[in-house]
């Protein structure tokens, strides 16, 4: 029975009557001896309902024998580690040897606690005692579920439906929460933005709009008033190529438009965010109003058209309508809202856009041809002018005013004053919207030209001479052209076969034109073969009285004694007289027969209404 620590020594001695007595036996013995780190283990404070982080004491066997632990426990607010406690209990801790105790404080309610660690063991003394002390804390708790957030296959650019993460105070004070932030491509929203008492909760949700194809990785933060925030929870989720269709602006409203006009268009524009092709499938407009688009049947990714879109009312007050857009994003079909007003007014409506007129021949007007004006609208249409420029006249049926739905004719004349292409515009001057309304007039003014060929000719007195007549059309000329001729020689005539010709308007036209004179005779000229003397009115008797005449003379002439030669004077004197006389040579005497030898400019002209074109023929005749 050790009274010490340490090696005991001892003897038992024997004496007998036996030979070497007395007897004596040696005896040797250890004890175990406990030493412990520290006797007490204060945890200051702690929070309410939070394990601490744990305080240790070593238990060190300083005696010479083994040291067998029979238990380890712990009182109060305490606990102690199982492993460490294992350490000790699991074998018999040898001399010098120590373990490792831990204990770890948890509050279950604000204020000072106490408790023990006792150690049974084999050595003297034992139960070892360690004083426990702590303060408890009235302090918030954080228990998050879930702590990981996994999201299902999203389209790319398109957001997830919301995961909830649910925050609860398990503490024994108010929780704080002074923010909750994500990263990557995660959002949130969270119903914390109050003091959440103990034992209440509230929610953080999280979506999830991938940028990519592909996994991501994120993360929930929550920073609050807990001792170790902030505290944290995964996210992951994979992101998938899709079309998606955004549209800006999605909504359209238009300003009041008369009934029976059009708007000016207004854009809408249509793009492509997500990372697989848009099929269209079809575009429609509904109501009083109209579409048109550069979409075609696909719209890549990342690529936008457009959707152009006008008003049209056809009545008064509030008009709406929509443009519905069908294709193969998620959300199809997707709509633009459309809004407009309508107003009365008067519009008008005409019933050409232009008058083209035939080839007109210059100086002269056409027919008529006309243009109906409509009021379509719904109020009444003043119309202050009605004028059209260039060479083009204008009369209607017309007045100052023309009341909803009626008409009035316009008539135009073209009147042109030169050859060539002729323009000019009708235009109507009133109260309508598109005010003034222009028509554009166009026709040309047409002519001709006349060539003879050739262009000279020599002909023998009874001769003919043919030549042709070219009549060229410019501008379309088609009307009929009459020829005539002047400064003919007498005796002669001038003829055209045909005498009218029509061009067809692009290919000239000839005719044959004969020039003929007449032969003249060997006999005096005049018309006559007897020469006139003035108060003779018998050419025939003259003549015979000048024969007498002569005869008398050359018998007066023969009797006389003068010489032969002079019987010859008187008869051929009176024979030149009379034939001075036979040629003209004093007024009032016969004219010559046939056609005059000479060289003459004959005019050719060709006629066609107020027009007249002349071509000359230089005639020689022998």
């Amino acid at each position: 029975t050790p009274t010490t620590t340490g090696v005991q020594k001892g003897t038992i001695t024997i004496t007998d009557s036996a030979p070497g007595s007395p007897q004596t036996i040696n005896l040797t013995g250890s004890t175990s001896s406990v030493t412990l780190s520290t006797s007490n283990l204060s945890f200051g404070n702690q929070a309410v309902g939070v394990a601490s982080s744990p305080l240790t004491v070593t238990l060190t066997n300083n005696g010479t024998a083994a040291l067998t632990i029979s238990s380890v426990a712990v009182s109060g607010a305490f606990s102690e580690s199982a492993t460490d406690n294992g350490d000790c209990v699991k074998a018999p801790l040898q001399p010098t040897t120590n373990c490792v105790i831990a204990v770890t404080f948890t509050p279950v309610i604000a204020g000072s606690s106490i408790g023990a660690l006792t150690i049974n063991d084999t050595a003297a003394g034992s139960p070892q005692v360690v004083l426990l002390s702590g303060t408890g804390e009235a302090e918030p708790a954080v228990s998050l579920s879930p702590n990981t957030l996994t999201f299902s296959t999203q389209v790319v650019n398109t957001t997830s439906a919301a995961q909830v993460v649910t925050i609860t105070n398990t503490g024994s004070a108010s929780l704080t929460v002074s923010s909750v932030t994500t990263t990557g491509p995660f959002a949130e929203t969270n119903t914390c933005t109050s003091a959440v008492a103990p034992g209440a909760l509230c929610t953080v949700s999280v979506t999830f709009t991938p940028t990519a194809g592909g996994g991501a990785l994120g993360t929930l933060t929550i920073n609050d008033n807990v001792a170790g925030s902030p505290q944290s929870v995964s996210l992951t989720g994979t992101g998938t190529a899709s079309p998606i269709v955004s549209l800006t602006p999605s909504t359209l409203t238009f300003t009041s438009q008369d009934i029976g006009t059009t708007s000016t268009a207004q854009v809408v524009t249509l793009k492509n965010t997500g990372g697989a092709a848009l099929t269209v499938t079809s575009i429609t407009s509904s109501g009083d109003f109209a579409e048109t688009n550069n979409c075609g049947s696909t719209v890549a990714a990342a690529a936008s058209c457009t959707i152009t879109v006008t008003f049209a009312p056809t009545a008064s007050g509030s008009r709406n309508g929509s443009i519905t857009i069908t294709d193969n994003a998620a959300d199809s079909p997707q709509t633009i809202v459309l809004a407009g007003t309508g107003v009365s007014a008067p519009a008008v409506t005409l019933s050409a856009t232009s008058l083209n007129f035939s080839p007109q021949p210059v100086g002269t007007s056409s027919a008529a041809q006309t243009v109906t004006v409509t009021n379509s609208g719904t109020a009444t249409l003043n119309i202050s002018s009605i004028a059209a420029t260039g060479v083009f006249n204008q009369t209607s049926t017309c007045g100052a005013t023309l009341a909803p739905q009626a008409n009035c004719v316009i008539s135009v004349v073209f009147a042109p004053t030169a050859t060539g292409t002729a323009s000019g515009s009708l235009k109507v001057t009133d109260n309508a919207p598109n005010s003034p309304q222009t028509l554009s007039l166009g026709g040309s003014g047409s002519d001709f030209s006349v060539a003879i060929s050739p262009t000279s000719g020599t002909l023998v007195a009874g001769n003919s001479a043919t030549f042709t007549l070219t009549v060229t059309p410019s501008f379309g000329f088609n009307a009929a052209v009459n020829v005539s001729c002047s400064g003919m020689p007498a005796a002669s005539t001038c003829s055209a076969s045909p005498g009218s010709i029509t061009p067809t308007g692009t290919a000239p036209v000839t005719t044959s034109l004969t020039i003929s004179t007449t032969v003249r005779t060997m006999t005096p000229p005049g018309g006559n073969p007897w020469p006139r003397i003035p108060g003779f009115k018998s050419a025939p008797a003259l003549w015979a009285l000048a024969l007498l005449t002569m005869l008398a003379m050359v018998t007066l002439i023969a009797r006389s004694r003068r010489p032969r030669w002079a019987l010859l004077i008187l008869p051929l004197t009176l024979f030149a007289m009379l034939a001075v006389a036979a040629c003209g040579g004093g007024s009032g005497y016969s004219n010559p027969t046939g056609t005059p030898a000479g060289n003459y400019t004959i005019t050719v002209t060709g006629t066609s209404g107020t027009l007249s074109h002349n071509t000359t023929i230089n005639l020689t005749v022998q």
